[in-house]
């Protein structure tokens, strides 16, 4: 008996130490250093990240900006464009107030007791009166003041002045023909009065088409 019991006692603590041996060896404790290792694999470093941008989002920002600044130059450019448009129309309105000169009235008694009188060459009365015996009754009943009779001896007279300059009372030319001229008395706002050949005593514009395609000249004379 005391044979038996030492034999399964010894096979118990033999069956133990062969199972305690099997433990250990199955499962390995990892060592620090392959934690460590492990460590590392797993980080990323931060740099790395921030450095990983897509290039197509640079381009894109580059593509933002390059817009932005073209649009910036378009806008510019309409600036300045609008700018000049205006200085321009600016300078043309300067140049229309310098040629229209205020109209005082002075000739408005004479053309309102002369107006509707018709055409006639030679004439001089309110049966018929020409342009420059028109232009005599003007100066005569305003200046007090004696002309030459026909239009070419009245284009001699006085001096040249710019239509641009001109101011009520200048004479203002036309040549309506080869051999022909005409002579009218200036009001003011490109407005002028003069016996035309085909209305009579009128009041007619220098922008008008016919008088401007046909105008001459504009003389000053001296008043006194």
């Amino acid at each position: 008996m005391k044979n038996g019991l030492m034999t399964k006692r010894t096979i118990l603590i033999l069956l133990t130490l062969l199972l305690s041996a099997i433990g250990c060896s199955s499962t390995p404790t990892p060592t620090p250093s392959a934690t460590v290792q492990i460590t590392k694999k797993a980080s990323v470093p931060s740099h790395t990240k921030k450095a990983s941008v897509p290039s197509h989002t640079k381009k894109a920002s580059v593509s933002s900006h390059t817009k932005k600044a073209s649009v910036s130059r378009h806008i510019k450019k309409a600036s300045v464009s609008s700018h000049k448009k205006k200085a321009s129309v600016s300078t043309r309105k300067h140049k229309v107030a310098k040629s229209s000169s205020i109209n005082n009235g002075m000739f408005n008694r004479v053309y309102r007791n002369w107006k509707g009188t018709p055409y006639r060459y030679g004439g001089s009365s309110k049966k018929g009166i020409d342009c420059s015996a028109f232009v005599q009754v003007g100066y005569s009943s305003v200046y007090k003041k004696a002309l030459p009779r026909t239009t070419l001896q009245l284009v001699k007279k006085g001096k040249k002045v710019n239509r641009n300059n001109a101011k009520e009372g200048d004479l203002v030319f036309f040549r309506t023909g080869r051999n022909s001229r005409h002579v009218g008395i200036y009001l003011g706002n490109l407005k002028f009065m003069h016996a035309s050949q085909s209305k009579g005593v009128i009041i007619s514009r220098l922008d008008n088409p016919y008088w401007r395609r046909h105008f001459w000249q504009i003389r000053r004379l001296d008043k006194s």
